[in-house]
């Protein structure tokens, strides 16, 4: 299945309102779409989930130092932090609807409310054959650290309760979270949806 039918099928399976989000961080700088302004990460990420919109950000396009540095954009400047991707070399992030990516992504990203989470993370444990243990703090840059920098490192899905500021400033609510896969997770994910219909 291309990028959109998977979409389209993670959607009507799943009966998810949003749209899974593709994370694809690079080492390259990507022509895309950039914000008009800086913009906090997960801002980005949930006009990707429910506007469709679509941006390629560098470090001058994020107005969060923090999310710079578990995005590997810059290295922490006084005292590590975790999680983030490592080293920092991070030239370019794509964020967009996975039904408009036209390359492989990192991570999927996916906002919803805690049932629709709850039957993820289900078929998640069936098509893995193993629990899903989510690591989370939701002490800042959530969606950056927690659904991007963890599936990305450590190579497994994780969840995040999301943090203040997402809620705050970037207008999740109270409702929402936020899980995040590797991609070749989200594609056995989507071969056990397939088993189950």
């Amino acid at each position: 299945m291309n990028p959109a039918e998977l979409a389209n099928e993670f959607k009507k399976f799943f009966q998810i309102a949003t749209e899974p989000v593709a994370i694809l961080v690079s080492d390259r700088e990507m022509a895309g779409n950039r914000p008009k302004t800086p913009s906090l990460f997960c801002e980005l990420v949930r006009k990707a989930a429910y506007g469709g919109e679509s941006y390629v950000v560098t470090v001058e396009d994020l107005s969060n130092y923090s999310t710079r540095v578990v995005l590997s954009f810059d290295e922490p400047r006084y005292v590590d932090l975790y999680p983030r991707i490592k080293p920092a070399k991070t030239k370019s992030v794509l964020i967009a609807p996975l039904r408009k990516a036209d390359i492989e992504p990192d991570i999927i990203v996916i906002v919803t409310d805690p049932a629709h989470a709850m039957l993820v993370v289900q078929a998640l444990s069936r098509s893995l054959k193993k629990r899903f243990e989510a690591s989370m703090s939701c002490q800042g840059s959530a969606i950056a650290g927690e659904a991007v920098a963890i599936p990305f490192m450590e190579q497994r899905p994780n969840l995040t309760l999301l943090c203040g500021g997402a809620r705050e400033l970037a207008g999740y609510s109270a409702d929402e979270l936020a899980l995040g896969l590797p991609y070749a997770a989200f594609i056995k994910l989507m071969k056990e949806s397939e088993k189950t219909k």
